[in-house]
Formats: structure tokens, C-alpha cells, sequence
């Protein structure tokens, strides 16, 4: 089983006048073909330990392994999609696919790749914009080719750091739905672990959410989205369940005062 395990993991950033202590004691086991969202308030250590998962960072104490191997470094078993889209400006959107193909299929004919890049793109919605430049794209754009170029490398695991953040609403919406198609679509689940300031979207996509207690930070409570899929924004918006979970993460998140001010307004 592609199981992720994290064991009593703490984080300290050493800069050259001070040390500071940014996650202290996380421990969590993310099961394969999970979709895991991590909420938490802002410098509480989600991305941290997103980074740590990814190899890029190395736990002060405890340890991180991946199917009981340690994590030591990146690797192609994880593919990482971040808020800023890291494409190569002088690359089209098919070559920056055909890239991270590359590092997968050795020895496979170029005309092959194009092919499968191109499949891929058409897959994000991108198939009339093969051919150019990220420059040319929009945001909501270029942030599906760096999805298509993470389907690309076909990892077991994907790790993602607020890949929505940067785009409007209604590309949020789209590119939440791409991510779950293709996610759905799969034969063996890939294992999805996702960085988000977004309540609704953690909601949307999870199967479980794990919330982070502000700096330094710690695993405050993992929650167990128990609403079925496939979930529809409209069905799901008028769901009790999702308001009872929705009103329990924003008092985590918020404190009492949000749940008094949602009384407050659910009496008028």
C-alpha cells in the first residue's frame, strides 16, 4: 500500500541570528487514493510539511516515509504542483508537458510524447493552446498546463500548495472540477495532499481535512468528510452536513466568535 506516514515530525527554519520552530510534533498516516486537504490559519506550517512530503525540506526530528521507505529528497513518485505555476517561459505549453514526460518514458519516440501531451492538455481544456508561450496564457491557463505536466510524471502521489489561489473564482471552479475528473477517472486513485486557505474547496474535495493550530504547528484535529461523491457545488451547498461541517471548521479556525455571530445570523 502507497501509504504516506508522517512520525512525530517538527520543523525549526535556523537563520543566521535566530532559530524558528515552525511545526512541533505531527504525526498523520495518509492512506493511498486519499484526497487530504490541510486548512489552517497563515505561517502555521501547512506548506511546511507539504515540503517535507515533497522531499524538499528534511525534518528537524521524526521522519516522513512513503511505502516505509524514508523520504530523503524529490522524487518522481511525487509530483508537485505550487501557487505559482514554475513553467518554463521559453517552453509552449505542449513542451513544458513533453518535459516532465520525458523524465518518465526514457527512451520513448518524441512523436509519441507530443501525442501524449497533447492528449493531456486536451484533458485540462488546453488543446487549442498548445503552442504557446506561458506569456500568452492567463493565469487560470498556465496553472492547467502545470496540472497537465503533473499527470504528466504519473506520480502515485501528488502533492499541491494553494494550486488555486492565484485565479478567479470561476477558474477555481473549473480547474476543482478538472482535478477531481481526472482524479476519478483513474484506475488506481492517485493519493492527492493539498495546501488551502479555502474551507469550501477543503469541503469539496476532501476525504478528510486536517486542521493545523496556529505557530508552531501542530495537527489541532483530522476530520472525516462523510458526504458521498460525486458532490455537485449546488447539492452540496444546500447539504446540512456540509453546513454543520462547515460552521465546526470556521469556529476551529476563527474561534468563538465566529460561531456567535453565526447564531446570531441563522436566528434572523
Amino acid at each position: 500500500m502507497g501509504t504516506l506516514s508522517i512520525q512525530d515530525v517538527s520543523y525549526t527554519y535556523k537563520g543566521s541570528r535566530e532559530s524558528h520552530l515552525a511545526v512541533q510534533g505531527v504525526n498523520l498516516t495518509i492512506q493511498e487514493g486519499e484526497i487530504v486537504c490541510f486548512i489552517g490559519p497563515s505561517g502555521c506550517g501547512k506548506s511546511t510539511v507539504l515540503n517535507m512530503l515533497a522531499g524538499l525540506f528534511h525534518p528537524t526530528t521524526g521522519k516522513i516515509e512513503y511505502e516505509q521507505n524514508e523520504i530523503t529528497g524529490p522524487g518522481v513518485d511525487r509530483g508537485v504542483v505550487f501557487q505559482s505555476y514554475s513553467l518554463f517561459p521559453w517552453m509552449t505549453a505542449q513542451e513544458n508537458v513533453i518535459l516532465a514526460l520525458e523524465q518518465v518514458n526514457k527512451g520513448v519516440p518524441k512523436q509519441e510524447l507530443k501525442q501524449k501531451a497533447k492528449e493531456l492538455l486536451e484533458l485540462v481544456g488546453l488543446d487549442k493552446a498548445d503552442q504557446k508561450y506561458p506569456s500568452q496564457l492567463s493565469g487560470g491557463m498556465q496553472q492547467r498546463v502545470a496540472l497537465a505536466r503533473m499527470f504528466a510524471l504519473d506520480s502515485p502521489v501528488f502533492l499541491m500548495d494553494e494550486p488555486f489561489g492565484a485565479v478567479d473564482a470561476a477558474v477555481r471552479a473549473n480547474l476543482q472540477d478538472c482535478l477531481v475528473d481526472l482524479w476519478s477517472k483513474q484506475q488506481k486513485k492517485k493519493t492527492i495532499v493539498m495546501v488551502t486557505h479555502d474551507i469550501d474547496e477543503a469541503i469539496l474535495l476532501s476525504d478528510r481535512i486536517v486542521v493545523f493550530s496556529p505557530n508552531p504547528g501542530r495537527v489541532s484535529e483530522t476530520i472525516t468528510v462523510s458526504i458521498p461523491r460525486p458532490r455537485s457545488r449546488q447539492s452540496l451547498f444546500m447539504s446540512p452536513r456540509y453546513m454543520d461541517l462547515r460552521a465546526h471548521l470556521l469556529t476551529l479556525l476563527h474561534g468563538e466568535e465566529t460561531q456567535a455571530w453565526e447564531e446570531k445570523v441563522s436566528s434572523l
